[in-house]
């Protein structure tokens, strides 16, 4: 017997998307937020104290969020390879989640460093 293939994934795997150049609109939101380029580095070099820490806070709990988004989405593709259904587009949002993540505690990082040397 097969299995139609189920979209259970939790709508916050594209809470991160990162828009594509063709989207010219996008692209400048998410600049808007993280610096030309989409570069966090770039954007911390001209940031005081105050503006560094609040922007730290701002990746730890983005960094939270993201883990729990990847635990809900682990939990959603053994459901899924439970009941017999495919789980390759399951597995593709984790491993967008997984990078993702990981771009975030490099930011993390490099806005905590930044705040030690500097200050």
């Amino acid at each position: 017997m097969t299995h139609k293939s189920q979209n259970l994934t939790h709508w916050s795997v594209l809470a991160d998307w990162e828009p594509s150049s063709t989207s010219p609109r996008l692209k400048a939101l998410h600049e808007s937020k993280t610096g030309p380029g989409g570069d966090l580095a770039g954007m911390v070099r001209g940031m005081d104290r105050p503006t560094l820490q609040f922007r730290l806070k701002e990746v730890e709990d983005l960094v939270r969020r993201v883990e729990e988004n990847i635990h809900f989405q682990r939990q959603m593709i053994a459901t899924l390879d439970r009941g017999g259904h495919d789980v390759k587009a399951a597995r593709m949002f984790l491993r967008r989640l997984e990078a993702k993540q990981a771009k975030h505690v490099a930011d993390g990082d490099r806005l905590f460093k930044e705040l030690a040397n500097r200050f």
